[in-house]
Formats: C-alpha cells, structure tokens, sequence
C-alpha cells in the first residue's frame, strides 16, 4: 500500500512541474559543532564519570533559479574524539545527510515536490523531528508534495523510505498526511496529521492520527500535541495515545519573549502485560531531548520496562535573556510510569531530574553553552538500576560560516 501511495506521490507532483531555468542563487553554508560530555548516568555506587568529545561538521550548498526549482546538498561527518584509535586510522564517518531537489509548478501556484533524502519537522518535534541535538541528526529518504493555497494555510503529503536492509530483512516504509492552518487573526494554529508505518521485521503497522495546537495570546502561549495508534505490533492490536499540553508565560517587561516561565504535564501509553491488547505508544520520529529532560534518562527507562511501560511528565520550567545576549534556561521534571511495574516496590516512580543551562550567541555566527543536569531516582529506578543520583555535564561550541 506504501508504495502504491508513492507513486500516487511523484506522479501528481512531476506532473505538475514544467519549464525549470537555469540556476541563478547559489549558496555555500558550513557548520562545526564540538560538544564535551561528562556522563555519570549509570545509578551504580562508586560509578565514575566517563568523558567524550563529540564533534559534527556539515557543509551544504543550495543552487535555486527564479522560477522556484532548487537543488540542496548537505555533507555531514560526525565523530567521537579518539574513536579512530590511532592518527593514521581513515574511519568512515562522511555521510549525506540531505541532498534533494524542489520543483515549484509553473502551472498550479502554491504546488511543489521536494526529492530526496531531507529533514522533516511537524507537531513541534513531536512526531517528525531533526533530532538536531542528536550528533548525527534525523533525515528522510522521501518523496513529498506540498500545496500551500493560502497565507498560513498548506498541506504536505508524503512517502518515505526508512530502512531496507536483506540482511536484517528490515523493510521500514512511512507515508503521512499533514495539513497546516492559521485560524485568522487569533494566534491559533493546528496540524492535524495523518501517519501509516511498517515495519516488516518488527511485524509493526500503525497508523496514527492526531493533531498539534499551538495558541499565542499577548503573554500566554498554548501549546498541545493528541496522537492516536492503532493498527497490529506482533499480531496483536495496537491502542495506544500520546498526550501533552503546555502553559508559558511572557514574563519580560517589553514582551519580547526574553524571560518566562512555564508548566506542562505529558502522557505516553503503556502497555499492560495483563492485557492481550498492544498500548505502549510508538513514539515514531519524535525528538525526546526536546521534551523529556536534557539528560535522555527517563525515556530509556520507561521504554525498557515490560515491553514500554509508558511516561508520565509534570514539568515546569523557566528562562530569561540577558541585554548582552546571554541567557539561561532551567527546567524541573517528574516522572513516572504509566502502567504499574510489577515486581517493584513502588510501581510507578521513575525520579526527578532537574536541569540548568547558560549561553551566549557571540559575533561571528559563534555561539556557546554550558549546562547539565541531576536525576535523583525514585523507587521503581532505585529497585531496578541503584539508589545513587546520577549527573549528566556538558560544554558546547558552533561555528556557522
């Protein structure tokens, strides 16, 4: 059916496309990241801090005419200091982490078609994300069409092709549907979005349906993101859901966005080994550094319990920007499971991380931060990893040019 749905794709979009000129706006953009961690995640007594250094570099070059055609390519290397084992070594971390080509129709304004393997953001992150944070980062092999056929008003229909491996026999295949609206003057916006997944090897295929809210009004801003699954994950049933919502205030005297606070609270199914249904959510291509703690602890654990135990997140955070470019940015959070773990003394709570950050956007296209973070365990992590807190640290320095 996935297939069926990508030639549907491509036949509608290079239909529509005619006459392309020649190349008339190039563009050269080069980006180097390097990031120290000190990672002591483990819970584990008399455990020492392990060190790393990792560092990505892209190099991208956009070509684009005047009649909308554009062609984009972005090299990546990503690689951990001292992986190589020796100055001589030649460790293939190169890859092509986007290359494709956009056609804008000279007969249907507002129609285009972009090819290729590129980077795909909806739902804040939610479900399609860059994953930006991660040293590699997230991207499509994919065949998408969009139609934007009023101000703020556009949808993007879509085939991917997520992994083929004969070895594995790993056959990932994903094809959505997402409509974009801005309702009028209100600051409101929604995305609904529409999404089929299989994976042959996982003998998985959802389909997902939900939408993405966001509302902004003078100092209060909404935010809010509904996922339903259904579908078969290993012949049984898949029910499972996604839920969050958030609440920021603007707290700078100018509204100007430099200082906030806000709360939230988030809900991934879990599955109940009690159950012949299938309920641990699928968090299909969601970006988790974003949402669950900048520490990526909570995630791991819950999805490790009981075949997806599910997670529960009551957050609050805070931020404020200096006038000479600094900022700092905190956050606090609680977790626990969805579902009872059984055999735990408490069957729900995972901890409380708590997680600071300072940096500073310098001249030159120069930017850096300093931060970490502190998980303190509750008694469902104590019983299954160690009662010790575990501390995560890091430094980061980019360079765009």
């Amino acid at each position: 059916m996935v297939r069926r749905i990508s030639g549907a794709v491509l036949t509608l979009a290079l239909f529509a496309m005619t006459g392309q000129a020649l190349a008339h706006d190039v563009h050269f953009e080069g980006q180097v990241r390097v990031r120290y961690e000190g990672d002591d995640r483990s819970f584990a007594a008399n455990s020492d801090m392990t060190h790393a250094v990792a560092q990505r570099t892209r190099i991208s070059g956009d070509v684009r005419n005047d009649q909308g055609a554009r062609i984009f390519i972005q090299v990546q290397d990503s690689r951990i200091w001292g992986d190589e084992g020796s100055s001589f070594s030649d460790t293939e971390n190169l890859d092509l982490h986007q290359a494709f080509v956009q056609l804008s129709s000279t007969q249907v304004d507002g129609l285009e078609c972009t090819l290729g393997r590129q980077e795909l953001h909806y739902g804040h992150g939610r479900v399609f994300s860059r994953n930006d944070w991660d040293n590699v980062g997230q991207s499509f092999d994919a065949a998408r069409m969009s139609y934007s056929y009023a101000e703020g008003q556009w949808f993007d229909l879509a085939f991917a092709k997520v992994s083929e491996d004969d070895a594995t026999g790993i056959d990932e295949n994903l094809a959505f549907l997402v409509w974009h609206l801005d309702v009028g003057d209100t600051g409101l916006q929604v995305e609904p979005l529409l999404v089929y997944k299989e994976n042959s090897a996982a003998n998985q295929f959802l389909t997902s349906v939900g939408d993405y809210a966001k509302l902004q009004a003078n100092r209060f801003g909404f935010h809010q993101n509904f996922v339903y699954q259904t579908g078969k994950v290993m012949k049984h049933d898949a029910a499972a859901y996604l839920f969050d919502a958030s609440v920021m205030v603007d707290a700078s005297r100018e509204m100007d966005g430099s200082a906030g606070i806000g709360a939230g609270f988030s809900v991934q199914s879990g599955d109940d080994p009690d159950d012949t249904d299938d309920s641990a959510y699928d968090n299909l291509y969601s970006d988790y550094h974003r949402y669950h703690g900048a520490m990526d602890v909570a995630q791991g654990l819950a999805d490790g319990l009981q075949g997806g135990a599910g997670l529960r997140d009551f957050f609050g955070k805070g931020w404020i920007q200096t006038p000479t470019g600094f900022w700092l940015k905190g956050a606090v959070h609680v977790f626990r499971t969805d579902q009872d773990v059984t055999g735990a003394g408490d069957g729900h709570s995972l901890g409380t991380e708590f997680d600071a950050t300072i940096g500073k956007d310098l001249e030159s296209g120069m930017s850096a931060q300093v931060g970490g973070g502190v998980f303190s365990p509750g008694d469902l992590t104590k019983d299954l990893m160690g009662d010790d807190k575990a501390l995560w640290i890091y430094a980061q320095g980019t360079a765009t040019f």
